[in-house]
């Protein structure tokens, strides 16, 4: 045998002894390239440590916002806790819990709950549910914890009362003018009271009718009333706005509303304005808390305050002009 041909016989056992040297190394080491696990293989334990948890520091009733007084951090063993154990306050101030918390109980984050609106409402204040259309919503500008004030719009339709003197007669007495010439001296009044002439003084001393000066009047929201406005509520806190325009995740939400921090009084002054006029919403800078006095708006004011045009009354021709 050649030289040559004894050397490449001895290269392909060479090469023979790495190839089953590739394979048993792959076999003692799982095989099928690592893809599928070792049935029988077991994973190994967590390791156990101390570590940090949320507890209650006081008991706090469910749904109650937590804050950070209500709360203490506390090292614990890992095996001892659930493995959704809060392990900063930030996870929980600010939430409230779905369960009563007793002093000492580690806070979880199954739980965790977001606060309800009657979280939101102080003591002695209510939410006030107000329909609004989309020019009182600022044409979607107004959002939770805005502040806004309320202006009111109705019509006054007024009383003139003229000064009169007393008179006392009973109600099934007719009120008509009685001629002059029909009472005769020593017989009774006629059926009806006798009124001056239209022009001349009453007799007997007069007196005006009690209240403002000559006149009285009461509320209307018919349009034959003169329009009044004036602020009525100011720097009004607006806890939520809720708008089926803006897509609520509610489907039974029907219109825009507005829900209100108000006290009892201005809830039921609120619910009055609603049912007997018109209002408009205006939206405050945050920074601005200003209680301000305003006088109102009424035709009078217009001309004198503002320089409202009047017309003036229009005579018209003589019969027969051209």
């Amino acid at each position: 045998m050649r030289r040559s041909g004894r050397l490449f016989i001895a290269l392909g056992a060479g090469l023979a002894v790495v190839a089953i040297g590739l394979v048993l190394v792959v076999l003692f080491s799982g095989g099928g390239g690592g893809d599928e696990a070792d049935p029988n293989a077991t994973e190994s334990p967590e390791e156990v440590r101390d570590i940090t948890v949320i507890v209650a520091a006081r008991d706090v009733p469910a749904h109650t916002v937590l804050t950070e007084e209500d709360l203490t951090e506390e090292t614990v063993r890992s095996d001892e806790v659930p493995t959704d154990a809060m392990r900063n306050t930030v996870e929980a101030v600010g939430f409230a819990y779905s369960v009563d918390l007793f002093s000492g109980q580690v806070l979880v984050e199954s739980n965790r709950e977001l606060p309800g609106l009657a979280n939101r409402i102080d003591p002695g204040r209510r939410a006030y549910p107000m329909l609004v259309d989309g020019s009182n919503l600022i044409a979607g500008q107004i959002r939770d914890e805005d502040h806004i004030d309320i202006i009111f719009n109705t019509r006054v339709s007024l009383l003139r009362v003229n000064p009169t003197y007393p008179m006392e007669f009973p109600d099934n007495l007719e009120l008509r003018d009685a001629p002059s010439d029909s009472l005769t001296e020593g017989e009774g009044r006629p059926a009806g009271a006798s009124l001056p002439e239209y022009g001349t003084a009453p007799e007997g001393p007069t007196y005006p009718y009690p209240g403002e000066d000559g006149s009285r009047f009461w509320m209307s929201d018919v349009v034959d009333g003169d329009p009044v406005g004036k602020t009525i509520l100011q720097n009004v806190r607006v806890l939520r706005v809720i708008s089926a325009s803006l897509g609520e995740a509610n489907p039974q939400v029907e219109g825009n509303y507005l829900v209100l921090d108000l006290d009892p009084t201005e809830a039921e002054l609120v619910r009055y304005l609603v049912e007997n006029g018109t209002f408009q919403l205006v939206l405050r800078s945050p920074e601005d808390e200003e209680i301000v006095q305003t006088p109102g708006v009424t035709m009078n004011l217009l001309v004198d305050n503002w320089g409202m045009t009047v017309p003036k009354t229009v005579r018209l021709p003589e019969a027969g002009a051209q």
